[in-house]
């Protein structure tokens, strides 16, 4: 059974790679390692992946900042068919046994997803008062990620929240439940913030949201045209196992930029119809 692996480094999404029965496979930062892991606690040669006796095994390979579960040194380790968390070097991992079908899945739904966003602009340019844009552009993206939280939050000049639509339990103006930090971050930026494990921001891991919500992941991507910023996409996660990937970053930027124009088109109509 192929073996999906996770590796959440700081400020960045998550990098992911599907591992395959019948070979092996070194990870680490030198060139010739077949999965290529860039961070300088990472050894050229850090780690071995391998299915061997029907099961993943992981051997360290005398890497100088090691391999640990649980904050101990492990030379080698059995990765069970739950999601097992460890450690390579400051790299926080998450592998887990997927079936072939999901394997192939998983690369259908990125195609999908793309798609998706290609094929909302139509509809998001026809004539709507605002309410019904944005609960309409908080559905393409509850679509898109339909296992996690997310919301279109319209923000004021002072990127406070003014207006946000989704799921009324969680999404509010006065009582939102998700990160107010990574949403500051943003409007402070203009730059996405997406986090694929939480516990790497000592900042963030402490917030009441996050803590009270039991977010791991989350990304919020600026929805701005020309230095104007209109709002943000903002997504999280409570899965350990389903943290937000370099793909995930690449759609939902995307579906950002799409959102901006359609806003900055709207202003124009508005502008016209005041004239």
């Amino acid at each position: 059974m192929p073996l999906r692996l996770h590796m959440n480094l700081v400020d960045q999404p998550s990098q992911v790679a599907l591992l395959m029965e019948g070979r092996p496979y070194v990870v680490g930062r030198g060139s010739s390692a077949d999965i290529h892991l860039n961070h300088p606690a990472v050894s050229r040669s850090h780690a071995q992946f391998q299915f061997h006796d029907g099961s993943w095994q992981v051997q360290d390979l005398n890497s100088s900042s090691g391999c640990y579960v649980n904050h101990e040194r492990v030379a080698q380790l059995r990765l069970t068919r739950d999601p097992v968390q460890f450690r390579m070097g400051q790299v926080n991992c998450v592998a887990e046994w997927v079936p072939y079908r999901d394997a192939v899945v998983s690369d259908s739904q990125a195609n999908w997803q793309l798609k998706q966003v290609q094929n909302s602009t139509p509809q998001l340019m026809q004539p709507m008062d605002l309410d019904t844009f944005a609960n309409f552009a908080t559905e393409i993206l509850q679509n898109l990620f339909p296992r996690e939280r997310a919301a279109l939050l319209l923000l004021d000049e002072q990127g406070e929240l003014t207006h946000s639509c989704g799921n009324p339990h969680w999404v509010n103006t006065d009582d939102f439940a998700g990160s107010r930090t990574a949403i500051r971050r943003v409007v402070e930026t203009h730059k996405p913030v997406v986090l694929a494990n939480i516990q790497d921001d000592r900042h963030l891991r402490i917030a009441n949201s996050v803590v009270q919500q039991g977010i791991n992941s989350l990304i919020c991507v600026p929805v701005a045209l020309n230095q104007t910023l209109y709002g943000v996409l903002y997504a999280d996660s409570t899965e350990v196992s389903r943290p937000f990937t370099e793909i995930d970053l690449r759609v939902v930027t995307s579906y950002a930029r799409q959102l901006g124009i359609v806003f900055g088109l709207r202003e124009i109509d508005q502008e016209l119809a005041n004239s």
